[in-house]
C-alpha cells in the first residue's frame, strides 16, 4: 500500500478512484504559498518543515527509495507503520505549515513584492489549468466531478484578489482571512464529501444497542 510514484501527480488533482490510502490532494493554495515560506519565515522553522515534508513524501513511496526500508528495520517504532502511504498525513501538515508561514509573513510585513506577485499568479494559473485538465483526463465515464476544478480555480482567484485588495488597504485582515477560508472550502469540501456517506440524523439521535 505504498504510494505509487505516479501518484504524486495527484497532489495537483484528486484521484478519480476515491481510494483514501492514496489520496494526496491537499489543495492548490498550499502549493502556491508554500514555496514563498523561505522569504517570510525564520530559516530554522522553514527548514524544519521543509525537511519533514521531503522525508514524508519519500517515506510514503515505500521501497521506491531506500528510506522506507532503512526506517522500517533500523529505527524503533517505524515497523508499526506498515502502510507507507499514510505518512502523507505528515506531508500534508508540513505543506500546510509552510503555506501558513508565508501567509503570516505577508500579513506581518504588509507587502508583496512584484516578483512574488508574478510567482503567485503564474503558479496559480499553471496549477488551475493542470488541476482542471488532470481531473478531466482521469474522470470516470459520465462523471462530472472534473468540473470541480473550475470551482477550485474560482477559490484560488478569490484568495489572490483578496490578498491584492488587502495590500491596497481596501480589505481588513479578518476579511482576507474569511476569503482565504472560503477559497479552501471551495477547494476541499467537495473532496471531503466524496469520501463521506450521508446518513439520516435519526441515526445519531437513536441510541445503539450498547447503551440501551
Amino acid at each position: 500500500l505504498a504510494l505509487p510514484l505516479v501518484g504524486l501527480f495527484n497532489a495537483i488533482f484528486p484521484i478519480a478512484q476515491k481510494f483514501p490510502e492514496w489520496e494526496v490532494y491537499a489543495g492548490l493554495l498550499p502549493l502556491i504559498l508554500a514555496p514563498l515560506a523561505l522569504h517570510y519565515g525564520t530559516r530554522r522553522e522553514v527548514w524544519w518543515w521543509l525537511v519533514l515534508l521531503i522525508f514524508a513524501v519519500l517515506f510514503s513511496l515505500g521501497s521506491v527509495t531506500p528510506l522506507y526500508t532503512l526506517m522500517f528495520y533500523g529505527v524503533p517504532g517505524f515497523h508499526f507503520l506498515r502502510v507507507p502511504a499514510r505518512m502523507w498525513y505528515v506531508a500534508a501538515i508540513a505543506l500546510a505549515m509552510l503555506a501558513a508561514i508565508t501567509l503570516n509573513g505577508i500579513l506581518r510585513k504588509g507587502t508583496v513584492s512584484p516578483r512574488q506577485w508574478r510567482w503567485l499568479w503564474g503558479s496559480a494559473i499553471i496549477l488551475m489549468l493542470l488541476t482542471t485538465a488532470g481531473r478531466y483526463l482521469t474522470r470516470r465515464p459520465d462523471e462530472l466531478d472534473w468540473m470541480l476544478g473550475i470551482l477550485t480555480s474560482i477559490g484560488v482567484v478569490i484568495a489572490l484578489v483578496g490578498l491584492r485588495l488587502w495590500q491596497q488597504k481596501r480589505l481588513s485582515r479578518w476579511t482576507l482571512a474569511a476569503l482565504v477560508s472560503v477559497a479552501l472550502l471551495l477547494d476541499l469540501f467537495p473532496l471531503d464529501v466524496a469520501f463521506g456517506t450521508p446518513r439520516p440524523i435519526s441515526d445519531f439521535l437513536q441510541p445503539d444497542a450498547a447503551t440501551q
